[in-house]
């Protein structure tokens, strides 16, 4: 019976995931379509808050870039700009590992770090589960979580679902940079630097 509803909850994750799959692969604004991804994520997992922080490790900052919160719960994104990672240095090696961090108790985490504690506990948080994610070279870029899931599943199974999630987000971010680039690449002359003639006509348009 224990492995009979593991291979459900695997079922349920998979499908889940070529769902949101979908989502992001629509031809709709990246914004949108992440946004909708969160939304989907927070509710499949019946939780308070899904989001997605960066990390800027030069200034020594997290920033939370997108959030979705449920109904009644208050947004948090206004709040959690400029965050110092001191708040959450006991993160980061958990992260350079490629592994995601389990909060089961809130409460728990004073003994360990009265910062972070702080930081969370003031957003009504009391468990999350929130996964890292690194792009092709290695690069910490930011995290993807989900604060107080009720769903009844594993923690792990919340870890893959959210790093599987995680690893498309990444091959997506890398493609909008690179696009991004080649359409800079384009309106600019290579040996001046200036705006060319394609840029020019854009603007006209």
């Amino acid at each position: 019976k224990n492995k009979q509803a593991e291979l459900e909850d695997v079922y349920k994750i998979e499908h889940f995931v070529q769902q949101c799959l979908v989502m992001l692969h629509r031809p709709k604004n990246l914004d949108d379509n992440i946004q909708d991804v969160l939304e989907a994520m927070g509710t499949f997992l019946q939780a308070e808050r899904a989001y997605i922080f960066g990390i800027n490790f030069e200034e020594k900052y997290t920033h939370n870039t997108y959030e979705w919160c449920a109904e009644g719960i208050e947004p948090e994104i206004d709040n959690l700009q400029h965050v110092p990672l001191t708040a959450i240095a006991r993160w980061i090696p958990i992260f350079r590992k490629n592994e995601y961090i389990y909060i089961e108790d809130m409460e728990s985490v004073k003994s360990i770090s009265m910062e972070e504690y702080e930081v969370l506990a003031c957003q009504g948080i009391k468990s999350l589960v929130t996964v890292p994610l690194v792009a092709e070279n290695g690069v910490l870029l930011g995290y993807i979580g989900v604060d107080n899931p009720s769903l009844k599943i594993p923690a792990s199974s919340i870890d893959i679902l959210c790093r599987t999630l995680a690893y498309f987000l990444v091959a997506l971010f890398a493609k909008y940079d690179m696009e991004k680039q080649l359409k800079d690449m384009s309106f600019k002359d290579l040996l001046t630097g200036l705006q060319n003639r394609n840029k020019f006509i854009y603007d006209i348009d």
